[in-house]
């Protein structure tokens, strides 16, 4: 992690050197899962959510260049329902993997006020936590585990490289609304089980400071706001 921190420094002082600079917080609402591995196939999407913030570098008036450092809880819920002749088996559990990430972004501004993105993006994993229960029945008698606990995260991939890409709609007076994929290129898990992460994220910003892109390319619409 701190090698990456100090990328991120390294790249955002060249950038800083030649390009206008605005920064802000981001927040926003994570919808995950877990695919590529058969087993994925009983998994659902859960709500998590991603806080931090965001620098942008614009390099010129069509292309910025965007890192961030954020928060974000991901994971999966996993429903599955076992019938025999003899017994049941109900398992409802919800997975969450917590990452502080490092998106680096490319943005095409196309517009006035819409951009595109993509680039890659580097998760450290720090926590991961189930909670549930699971339900068994033989016979008569019926078992219900309530099951809440911390897994060791060196059972898990513990860098996630991920490919994220996206878009966005920023007002003149500063909001930015975004919608972004994320999908895992590592697995998540360290045992050959082929699932990887993917999340879609939709997010909040507040620009502060200026860029240039109000000003650039401040026509149509900006101009009506």
């Amino acid at each position: 992690m701190k090698k990456a921190f100090i990328f991120l420094l390294l790249v955002a002082s060249f950038f800083f050197s030649k390009a206008q600079l605005s920064v802000g917080p981001k927040v926003g609402l994570v919808f995950s899962s877990t695919k590529g591995d058969p087993k994925d196939a009983n998994n659902k999407f859960k709500i998590g959510f991603q806080s931090g913030v965001f620098l942008r570098f614009a390099v010129n008036d069509q292309i910025s260049f965007q890192p961030e450092i954020l928060y974000s809880t991901r994971g999966y819920k996993l429903k599955t329902s076992t019938i025999t002749s003899v017994s049941s088996k109900d398992t409802n559990l919800t997975y969450t993997f917590s990452y502080v990430d490092f998106p680096l972004m490319i943005n095409v501004h196309v517009v006035d006020n819409i951009h595109f993105n993509i680039g890659p993006q580097v998760g450290y994993l720090v926590n991961v936590k189930s909670k549930g229960n699971v339900t068994s029945t033989i016979g008569s008698t019926t078992v219900n585990e309530q099951i809440v606990n911390k897994s060791d995260i060196f059972d898990y991939t513990t860098t996630e490289l991920s490919l994220a890409l996206g878009g966005g709609y920023e007002f003149n007076f500063g909001l930015m609304l975004s919608l972004r994929s994320a999908m895992g290129v590592t697995k998540l898990y360290d045992n050959g089980k082929l699932s990887r992460n993917l999340s879609f994220i939709f997010s909040a910003c507040y620009r502060l400071g200026d860029d240039g892109y109000t000003s650039k390319r401040g026509g149509g619409i900006y101009n009506k706001l």
